[in-house]
């Protein structure tokens, strides 16, 4: 309790790779998100047994690993939520790790708005940028207001020379 290592840059330092470290880099904070075609790996506890992988679709396929500490299942098919599960002997019960999928590709995240648009019989299209009907009005109002400053300053100085 005597120490001033808390107030030193040294001790962020050490909490940011003890957390890191202790969540398996950075899995413990939050998992990374995947894209199809990638293979979904994660690191397991030494005792891991009856390994299994649920997809999206609630399908849930049982996996036999050489290596318990490490997992490795891919390639991934299709987007959605993966969980995987495993037991530890003496726990209570199993474990769970969620992985997330993303879109299948970029365009399918693209959320450009369209150029024209038909609903029934109606089309409507778009405006380029610039051709709003919108027209700021307040750098005509900061104009005016300095014309009227300026006109009252040369005002002034007039009858201050009269």
């Amino acid at each position: 309790l005597d120490s001033n290592w808390p107030f030193k840059r040294s001790f962020v330092t050490f909490i940011v790779n003890a957390v890191d470290y202790l969540g398996h880099s950075g899995e413990g904070l939050a998992s990374k998100g995947f894209l199809p075609g990638d293979a979904i790996t994660s690191r397991l506890p030494p005792m891991a047994q009856n390994i299994a992988i649920r997809t999206p679709q609630g399908d849930v396929e049982p996996l036999t690993i050489i290596d318990p500490t490490m997992f490795s299942w891919g390639p991934i098919r299709q987007s959605g939520v993966y969980v995987l599960t495993w037991t530890v002997p003496g726990a209570e019960s199993e474990f769970e790790r969620v992985f997330a999928v993303n879109v299948l590709s970029q365009e399918e995240g693209h959320i450009a708005a369209l150029n024209e648009i038909t609903i029934g019989a109606d089309t409507t299209t778009s405006i380029e940028p610039g051709e709003g009907s919108y027209t700021p009005l307040w750098p005509w109002a900061v104009g005016l207001c300095l014309g009227i400053m300026m006109l009252e300053w040369w005002v002034y100085h007039r009858k201050m020379m009269l």
